[in-house]
């Protein structure tokens, strides 16, 4: 959400690590243009890159006006992308081991 002075972005609709993966992957890589964009339950959030920036937007999709919520250091965040990645990554792997079933790559239904 857009906050006056406060950089803040929310995903409303990522209930899986997997699903904040395509971010954090994109984020990740060293690529020029438009590198990222989700639409999803009314939200869409999109990334663009140029030179050393990362630019990001969060709208109401059915808007025409874009909220230009953050622009940073794109060395800087791509680099916490792929730490987080691993982090995670390897958090998941060890509480599966523990609880035995993996509630952050997959939905677990019980009926």
């Amino acid at each position: 959400m857009f906050h006056k002075d406060v950089n803040d972005i929310s995903f409303h609709w990522y209930d899986t690590f997997v699903e904040a993966l395509s971010l954090l992957e994109a984020l990740a890589k060293n690529e020029e243009g438009w590198i990222f964009d989700d639409m999803e339950q009314g939200w869409q959030v999109a990334v663009y890159t140029e030179g050393d920036k990362f630019h990001f937007i969060q709208r109401v999709w059915e808007s025409d006006e874009p909220v230009w919520l953050a622009s940073g250091d794109r060395a800087a965040l791509s680099a916490m992308a792929k730490q987080c990645i691993l982090r995670v990554t390897k958090q998941i792997e060890l509480l599966t081991a523990e609880i035995g079933t993996d509630f952050w790559t997959k939905r677990v239904i019980e009926l």
